[in-house]
């Protein structure tokens, strides 16, 4: 797969200095139209190995059809791409046609891909009210390329057939960027990103149709959006497989070689750490009265109820069967009896809603430079605490 990655980042740096070598030159678009097709026809093949692969690894919820579909859309961006430079220059009424149709749904396309991103990113959760909204600018949008076959607001052709842009080709580009800005603002919002160890990283990435755009918008005739959206979407989903390695699929908390991994990194910068330690009694008759789903199902809540009460300052971890960590950087202990109370009136406004109760120890303890306490001593010290407070939970369910 970044095999694949890296052939399609060559071949789209092939595109844009084949484009200034022979603008340079002083050539026509006729006389290198050939390859940038091929370009952008090996563009796809990646593409479709990224649709591919999908469909194999990502599970089958919704959120993931989405990201599917915006793959499905950018082939078809790149295919109609394929088509506009094909038919510029030619001045068959069928090549006027074509030309015209390809740009229309190129333009209608773009925006659409960043609404579809949208909803993978969780706005397909949100009110109809809200998705209405949403969808007013690509509605206007779409209207506005249906009319500018006509009227050349948005774009036209001239009598040689080559595009041309129109005086509201602006507009067109504002739908997008808003849709863009709607994704970034998403990504800072979302408080437990568990596709990618770098909210940061992934933040970049969608950043590259924003600056493809620009870069368009300024300085070029030809494209670079689709195939900045297609790199979005190919390195999206090597982030988010990679991400896989550090998380427990079933939970999507991070798992032990995470744990590790943080542990070191946290050690390294002398930094104090806050252990807290959580165990889910009685998983084992869980499953065993009510079966492995209920008891996954119940680890999946309690790893949801950890994220909502400590991120996003704290980093959630499965380190065992029924074992679960959480590590706060720079924790005092002074300030952890307050996080525990939130936690325990989480739980119980969680296990209001539940057939089958959370029943969870858990215990603390903080690994201090001033005071002299190890990550193994703070860690221990946890692991004893909770089952002190295990034992406890024991005794009170025998009155």
């Amino acid at each position: 797969m970044s095999a694949l990655f890296f052939v399609f980042l060559l071949l789209s740096v092939g595109k844009f200095f084949s484009y200034v070598y022979h603008l340079r030159e002083g050539c026509s678009k006729e006389q290198f139209v050939n390859p940038l097709i091929i370009i952008d026809i090996f563009s796809m093949v990646p593409l479709c190995f990224t649709i591919y692969l999908a469909k194999r690894h990502l599970s089958g919820s919704k959120q993931n059809r989405y990201y599917i579909l915006a793959s499905y859309i950018t082939l078809v961006l790149l295919a109609v791409e394929v088509l506009g430079y094909s038919m510029a220059g030619r001045t068959t009424a069928f090549a006027f046609v074509a030309h015209l149709l390809a740009n229309a749904l190129y333009f209608i396309l773009i925006p659409a891909v960043a609404l579809i991103i949208l909803w993978y990113l969780g706005y397909s959760e949100y009110g109809t009210m809200v998705k209405g909204i949403l969808f007013i600018p690509l509605g206007l949008n779409t209207l506005l390329t249906i009319l500018s076959i006509q009227n050349g607001w948005f774009f036209s052709v001239n009598t040689s057939n080559e595009y041309i842009r129109g005086p509201f080709f602006y507009l067109t580009t504002g739908v997008s960027y808003f849709y863009y800005v709607l994704i970034l603002m998403q990504l800072f919002k979302m408080r437990h990103v568990t596709i990618s160890p770098s909210k940061l990283l992934v933040v970049l990435v969608y950043c590259l149709p924003i600056i493809a755009t620009i870069f368009q918008y300024f300085y070029l005739e030809d494209s670079y959006i689709t195939g900045s959206i297609a790199v979005t979407l190919l390195l999206y989903y090597l982030i988010e497989q990679e991400a896989k390695f550090d998380f427990d699929l079933p939970t999507q908390a991070r798992n032990r070689i995470a744990f590790e991994r943080m542990l070191a990194s946290s050690q390294q910068r002398g930094q104090d750490l806050a252990f807290i330690l959580f165990d889910m009694n009685n998983l084992k008759r869980i499953n065993d009265t009510w079966g492995h789903q209920e008891g996954d199902y119940l680890l999946s809540t309690l790893a949801d109820l950890l994220n909502k009460a400590f991120s996003p300052e704290g980093n959630v971890f499965r380190i065992g069967g029924d074992e679960f960590c959480v590590l706060l950087p720079r924790a005092k202990k002074s300030k952890m009896r307050p996080k525990m109370e939130h936690f325990e009136m989480l739980l119980l406004e969680t296990n209001t809603k539940l057939a089958h109760p959370l029943d969870v120890a858990w215990g603390y303890a903080v690994a201090s430079n001033d005071e002299g306490i190890s990550y193994d001593d703070a860690f221990t010290l946890a692991d004893k605490a909770m089952y002190r407070h295990k034992r406890l939970l024991k005794e009170s369910s025998l009155f």
